[in-house]
């Protein structure tokens, strides 16, 4: 049996049924995101906000056009410093040209001088530019949520209902295996299946879950839910006056 080597073996082992390396495994498929569920436009569909960044890409295309010259500009420079002389006036020409930076009758480096400042230009309109679209978002985006913040309420109070509910059902589930060990049965009778990321929403003491509960009961309110607290508590006021 014919001797191999470590490496051998291992390369065998990456090799495929036809010589070749084994193709590198598939990445898993990404599950589809679900559809979005509310009827409003994407922010890029907004006129506002088109206008803005169809300007910004405009500056981009130009900045980008404007480094390709650049780089077409010093290539011409290049290839004209490379130029072979037959005669001592070709010699002289070519010289003279090189130090004026002019090829055929181009002065490349006024050219190029002229494209820098273009291009910083363009970098300085790119960089307000998109201050200006950040702040087209920030107003679209205001108005969105002004749009939808009742029903984001809504849905806070429901994450406070279904919080209250947890605790409530780990506790109960804790009260039946105690009622059975009350009653002098061992803690094998029924399995442990509290939730430990039940906390209850009402104790201040050290709890995350109060802090976070009666932030979200401050920001649920509606606005009749305000205005009737306030009166609730001008009406305490007064009383204890």
């Amino acid at each position: 049996m014919p001797y191999a080597s470590t490496t051998d073996v291992l390369v065998r082992s990456m090799t495929g049924p036809k010589g070749g390396l084994r193709e590198v495994d598939a990445p898993p498929p990404v599950p589809p995101k679900p559809a979005i569920e509310i009827d409003y436009p994407h922010i890029a569909t907004r006129p506002e906000y088109k206008a803005e960044l169809d300007k910004l890409n405009h500056f981009a295309k130009q900045k980008d056009e404007a480094e390709a010259k650049v780089a077409d500009l010093f290539k011409q420079l290049e290839l004209a410093s490379k130029t072979v002389e037959r005669t001592d006036e070709d010699a002289i020409s070519k010289a003279e040209a090189l130090l004026a930076g002019e090829v055929h009758g181009v002065n490349l480096h006024a050219e190029i001088q002229a494209a820098n400042k273009l291009i910083e230009a363009l970098r300085a309109a790119m960089y307000a530019q998109h201050a200006v679209l950040r702040r087209v978002n920030q107003q679209l985006s205001t108005a969105a949520g002004r749009r939808y913040q009742e029903e984001h309420k809504k849905r806070v109070k429901r994450l406070m209902a279904a919080l209250d509910e947890l605790y409530a059902a780990d506790m109960a589930e804790r009260a039946l295996r105690d009622d059975l060990a009350r009653l002098g049965y061992n803690g094998e009778a029924l399995p442990a299946m509290t939730f430990r990321g039940a906390e209850d929403p009402h104790d201040r003491n050290g709890n995350l879950s109060y802090y976070w509960y009666r932030e979200a009961e401050n920001y649920s309110q509606s606005a009749t839910e305000i205005a009737a607290g306030l009166r609730k508590s001008r009406l305490a006021a007064a009383l204890a006056e």
